[in-house]
């Protein structure tokens, strides 16, 4: 099913009785590592959306932009180091996914702390 109504896609998202298909849970385990939030089912995906909803009160959204930043450049140096260690050989492969998705995660419980 494809669900392009934003509404339809929020409720879809955080009803706990509607689980994603195991193709799609495959797709995001490899896409994303096994630890992240589309990969995680049931109660342990409701314990981390019940942490990381405290982050994104408005005014807490705010005062993200440094950490951001911060997050961003250790980012970009870790997928820079992975380049490099390729000496640009053509057709070489890295995986951005894993760098994306542990940057995102880190930016979010950094910003809820600061």
């Amino acid at each position: 099913m494809m669900v392009a109504d934003p509404v339809a896609l929020n409720h879809l998202l955080r009803n706990d009785h509607v689980h994603l298909a195991p193709m799609m849970l495959g797709l995001a385990r490899s896409l994303l590592g096994r630890g992240n939030a589309m990969a995680l089912r049931d109660a342990l995906h409701r314990k981390l959306r019940a942490a990381l909803n405290l982050g994104f009160a408005p005014a807490v959204v705010k005062g993200y932009l440094a950490t951001f930043e911060s997050v961003a450049r250790g980012c970009t140096t870790q997928i820079t180091k992975a380049l490099d260690s390729e000496d640009g050989q053509e057709g070489s492969v890295v995986n951005i996914a894993e760098p994306l998705s542990t940057a995102t995660l880190s930016a979010i419980s950094q910003g809820s702390r600061a």
